[in-house]
């Protein structure tokens, strides 16, 4: 079978499979091993760097299958990035080609609301970058696609994750096309596809890479500016911390502070004896947005000293002044604190 003949064939039949067992089932192992082959012998003169990834369904079937046409230089995941993508609508009357978008990273760091917000800002991003899509007869949809969410057998809803969608064109099972010009079809998408790579690159896969290495860390903003651009903030942020730090300020910095966290109020020496001894972080205090362009000497006066938890939290906080931190911690706290180092101190 060719590319186009599977495509079809999970319109006629896998409403009636997936209410079979998965495990060993004919159209499962055809979507996942025979389409991606098909596309490849239909289309030799793909790019060696676009690699077709199907799947009906991992251990258990979804809701509908999918097969993307992954670049290895933007994504190797469907998780993530963007990419164009066979997806099927409800009632698998129809099926389409898309260039959509991965949300599980993004829903997994931000949660759903969150990620579908991004994934709605960057369709129309893409669309601009890739070009003049609407010549080469794709449209803007809307298109009713769903691989995941609808996992209720039966159940025939739209798919919210749809919104990733920047543009596409729909292929109908009672009048499907002839397969040269599904081809041409993809042929046109893959270059689009590429314009958008020299437009966008990477940029969107490194935002959200930086985003769950800091809800990894306890560091993604909560409040304040928070989302992608929260997140965003705060790694440049910490860049900046790392670049404008040297030894030499950052040990001027404790001194002229001391080593009591001016957030909570606790000195580690206090809770941890000598290993706990003059350990303080240095905080830079001035917001990225409000630095001078054309930069400036950094005195002892720029940076706090803060505890490492304090630290996190003041960047889980969107960096906000340092007042707004003090303001976040349980008074009792730092009243404990405080008399626990005047007790040590007595000693």
């Amino acid at each position: 079978m060719n590319t186009l003949d599977i495509a079809l064939k999970v319109c006629r039949e896998f409403s009636t499979e997936r209410t079979k067992e998965y495990k060993n089932n004919e159209l499962a192992k055809i979507i996942r091993t025979d389409w991606p082959r098909a596309l490849r012998d239909d289309y030799p003169s793909m790019n060696r760097d676009i690699v077709p990834k199907a799947s009906a369904g991992i251990g258990a079937w979804n809701a509908a299958p999918f097969m993307a046409l992954l670049d290895q230089r933007i994504t190797e995941s469907p998780k993530k990035g963007y990419y164009p993508v066979f997806l099927y609508e409800r009632g698998f009357k129809s099926f389409c080609l898309v260039l959509a978008q991965g949300a599980d990273q993004l829903q997994n760091t931000f949660g759903t609301k969150q990620a579908l917000q991004i994934l709605r800002v960057r369709a129309p991003e893409i669309s601009k970058a890739a070009g003049n899509w609407g010549g080469e007869g794709f449209s803007a949809g809307p298109f009713e696609t769903y691989s995941r969410g609808n996992s209720i057998l039966g159940r025939d809803a739209d798919d919210p994750w749809s919104v990733s969608v920047a543009f596409g064109k729909r292929y109908f099972l009672n009048n499907p096309p002839i397969l040269a010009d599904f081809i041409d079809d993809i042929a046109a998408m893959l270059e689009l596809y590429e314009n958008v790579f020299r437009e966008i690159g990477t940029s969107y896969i490194d935002q959200e890479d930086i985003a769950e290495r800091l809800a990894a860390s306890g560091e993604l903003p909560k409040s304040g500016v928070f989302g992608l651009d929260g997140a965003l903030k705060v790694d440049n942020h910490k860049n900046r911390e790392r670049r404008d730090r040297n030894l030499k300020l950052v040990k001027d910095v404790k001194s002229y502070h001391g080593y009591s966290c001016q957030g909570c109020g606790i000195d580690l020496k206090s809770n941890y004896g000598e290993i706990g001894k003059d350990f303080i972080e240095a905080h830079h205090l001035t917001p990225l947005s409000l630095a001078p362009k054309e930069g400036k000497i950094l005195t002892q006066a720029d940076f706090a000293v803060l505890c490492p938890t304090c630290h996190r939290i003041i960047h889980r906080l969107g960096c906000p002044p340092l007042e707004e931190l003090r303001q976040a911690i349980n008074p009792e706290l730092r009243n404990f604190h405080s008399d626990l180092t005047v007790k040590v101190k007595l000693v």
